[in-house]
């Protein structure tokens, strides 16, 4: 009451117990009542801390994301982890390994009301966490993501590629061996080929009666051009073993 009469301006305060059981938590929202420049009154509604939580979890839809809301001494107001409600979010942090800045540097950031974002370790896991304040209030929200618990959900996926990669290239290796096998059958075919013609050519005892037609069968390729039929040089140069 005091701060919403001093200053005029809205007021939300954090969470405090109220209710006639003493242990429900709520937040109060204040707007002063003006009349030509002076304060009449003000308008005072409560937010209800199971409230708060449902709205965290709401933003908070995707896998392995949490949230933390801070209040304005750094003590945990409402989390979606779980956190015990009260403790000093900086105390749980000291457990963590972080990395880029100190507990003190972001506690120092939280205070100045500004936004950043840090990676840390925790039993580990690696998570990312952004931080910023809250207009019109003095709280903080820090938002965190955990990297397992964003990668398991994609985890089939990344298998069932492997899979398939993997697949893919036993099918590659396979064909490739396959025609390698087939070029070295031609290539030892043709080179049988050759030593069945040399031995017509060179030891035959009547060389004149060599049958060159069916020489130029058994050689066919290296012997006559496959596209026009006709013969190539390589023959031409046999047929001179008969001068």
């Amino acid at each position: 009451m005091q701060k919403l009469y001093a200053t005029r301006s809205n007021v939300v305060t954090d969470s405090f117990v109220a209710g006639a059981d003493g242990v429900t938590l709520n937040y109060t929202v204040a707007v002063p009542l003006l009349m030509n420049g002076e304060m009449t009154g003000g308008l005072f509604c409560s937010i209800y801390f199971d409230e708060i939580i449902h709205l965290l979890n709401q933003a908070m839809s995707s896998d392995g994301v949490e949230a933390v809301l801070i209040g304005s001494k750094g003590q945990i107001m409402s989390s979606t982890n779980g956190l015990s409600y009260g403790a000093d979010y900086m105390d749980i942090l000291r457990d963590t390994t972080i990395f880029q800045l100190t507990t003190d540097q972001l506690e120092s950031l939280l205070l100045s009301r500004k936004s950043g974002s840090f990676t840390s370790m925790n039993s580990g896991n690696i998570q990312h966490t952004s931080f910023g304040p809250i207009k019109r209030t003095n709280w903080d929200v820090l938002v965190t993501a955990d990297f397992l618990s964003a990668l398991l959900p994609i985890v089939p996926e990344i298998i069932l590629m492997n899979v398939a990669m993997l697949l893919f290239l036993v099918l590659l290796y396979l064909y490739t061996v396959k025609q390698m096998k087939k070029q070295a059958e031609a290539n030892n075919s043709l080179l049988m080929t050759f030593h069945d013609l040399e031995k017509k050519l060179f030891h035959s005892d009547e060389v004149e009666q060599i049958d060159y037609e069916n020489i130029l069968q058994m050689s066919s390729k290296g012997l006559k051009d496959e596209l026009t039929g006709l013969s190539t040089r390589t023959f031409f140069l046999t047929k001179q073993i008969n001068y």
